[in-house]
């Protein structure tokens, strides 16, 4: 399941109510990214993220879609927020579940490497004294690049 929110989630109640479904799982992997309020240099009052509907969707659809063909996976979510959000608050849930343990991690890192660098979301950063647009970082396109040879576990 996908679903891009603009309103805000509780991501553990979301994981609790994912892992309530009944499936024939052995392993659950999950990530919950919270908006940080920044670092020494910068206070962070939260980030903006517009998103073209049908394009963002899409696109998070696909990763999903290419995890699912690289892994073993039972089930997937994934939830991840639009418009404005406040540091403190919950921006990004995936989770998966799996007969085995590699394939939910496996599968949830995949999707979240690939959620930062290819996912169609355009992101403002909100601090207190000036607002900037943002990119996804070098590191952000390694991660993602260390799957281009993985294979999966099957």
């Amino acid at each position: 399941m996908i679903s891009i929110r603009s309103t805000s989630f509780n991501g553990a109640r979301e994981l609790s109510d994912f892992l309530n479904a009944p499936d024939n799982r052995g392993a659950t992997a999950s990530f919950i990214g919270t908006v940080r309020p920044g670092n020494d240099t910068q206070e962070v009052v939260s980030l903006f993220l517009e998103h073209h509907p049908t394009l963002s969707e899409k696109s998070v659809e696909q990763i999903a879609q290419d995890a699912g063909m690289k892994w073993n996976l039972i089930r997937y979510l994934i939830i991840h927020r639009i418009g404005l959000v406040d540091a403190g608050e919950d921006i990004v849930l995936v989770a998966a579940t799996a007969l085995h343990r590699r394939d939910a991690f496996d599968a949830v890192d995949f999707m979240m490497d690939h959620l930062k660098s290819e996912a169609l979301f355009w992101k403002k950063q909100i601090m207190t004294d000036r607002e900037e647009w943002i990119e996804p970082t070098q590191q952000d396109y390694q991660y993602k690049q260390r799957w281009s040879n993985h294979a999966g576990d099957r």
